[in-house]
């Protein structure tokens, strides 16, 4: 045997012992998982298909909790929210209101107060020249209070209650006025005054300028003029001494007569029945001064 056969020999017999190693060694690594793809278990599978089924559970009752009427309760909880903001919104605007009026009227009462001192102020300061100035005097001086406040019925007021001549000529101009309110309370004051002539009796007796709305009755008008003639007639003697007349017309205001024809002591009439109108002038006339006329008018 040469060398070359003895060098094959050897060669087969390591390859024949590497071929037995390796068949033994076959079946360990058979029992170890071959790499591959993952391969998907069944408990996966299960748990899919069991969320599966809870989330179509619950979509089931969303579905019926949508398609379910809703009671009195959701429906107040639903409209509370809304109702608790408006509830807010009103209360504040109530307080808010209230606050402001009460201001105001505050505001207002502290004005009227300021108001009121100035005109007792104003009147303390001219009431010598109203009391006992002349005609010329009491006019200046109501017209100085008109110019001091011509929103103010203080003037017209104080005219109204003095009733001279120079009450009657500040009451004119102020009627004449540019002021459109305080024109027309002088317009309607002088409206309301009834005028009676006494220089029938003494050219030194002033006219008297009555306020028609404080007679209520003619008895309550020849009563005036009678204390304003100051003794120069009798009481109760209207008709008898002396006589009332329309100065324009001519015509004489007659007392009521009882059953038998007499005067009547009291005559109860308003003025609107005897004839006497606001803005009228009268003349008061003793009998003897109209000795023709006068008692042929009384018979009537």
């Amino acid at each position: 045997m040469n060398y070359r056969s003895i060098h094959s020999q050897l060669i087969w017999a390591m390859l024949l012992s590497l071929s037995v190693v390796s068949v033994n060694a076959q079946p360990e690594h058979s029992t170890s998982p071959v790499p591959g793809p993952p391969s998907v278990s069944s408990t996966p599978l299960a748990s899919d298909s069991s969320s599966e089924r809870r989330l179509s559970d619950v979509e089931k009752e969303i579905q019926g909790l949508k398609k379910s009427p809703k009671d009195v309760w959701d429906k107040l909880s639903a409209v509370s929210g809304l109702i608790s903001g408006s509830l807010v919104v009103l209360v504040g605007l109530l307080v808010t209101y209230v606050l402001n009026e009460r201001n105001r009227i505050t505001a207002e009462q502290q004005k009227n107060r300021e108001l009121a001192v100035s005109q007792v102020q104003t009147v303390q300061s001219f009431m010598p020249l109203l009391q006992t100035g002349g005609p010329k005097e009491v006019e200046a001086a109501l017209l100085a209070i008109f110019a001091l406040d011509t929103n103010s019925k203080l003037a017209t007021d104080l005219a109204s209650l003095y009733r001279n001549e120079g009450s009657i000529s500040a009451l004119r101009k102020i009627a004449s006025g540019p002021d459109m309110e305080s024109a027309r309370r002088a317009q309607q004051a002088l409206a309301d005054f009834v005028t009676v002539s006494l220089k029938g009796f003494s050219p030194d007796l002033d006219d008297l300028r009555l306020s028609v709305s404080t007679l209520r009755t003619f008895n309550d008008l020849t009563n005036q003029i009678f204390w304003a003639l100051k003794g120069a007639v009798q009481p109760f003697t209207y008709e008898k001494a002396w006589i009332l007349r329309n100065k324009p017309t001519g015509k004489t205001l007659h007392k009521r007569r009882t059953e038998d024809g007499s005067i009547a002591p009291i005559d109860i009439r308003c003025l609107k029945e005897v004839g006497v109108e606001p803005g009228m002038t009268l003349e008061a006339l003793p009998l003897n001064c109209d000795s023709q006329e006068a008692p042929e008018q009384s018979q009537e």
